[in-house]
């Protein structure tokens, strides 16, 4: 019983580590993505900032 709690819980460690590896992919995309959208003018630190809000 226990070993299969173990396992259970490794493999659920395991989806969620995947997952947030492509969350992450996605969030950096997302990240290009608008800094190419963004006016020549605009400063990173402005991106920086919307993004932390």
């Amino acid at each position: 019983m226990k070993d299969q709690s173990l396992r259970k819980l490794q493999q659920e460690m395991d989806s969620l580590t995947f997952r947030n590896l492509q969350l992450a992919k996605r969030v950096e995309l997302l990240q290009d993505e608008l800094a190419l959208s963004e006016p020549r003018g605009k400063k990173n630190k402005d991106c920086l900032r919307m993004m932390n809000t």
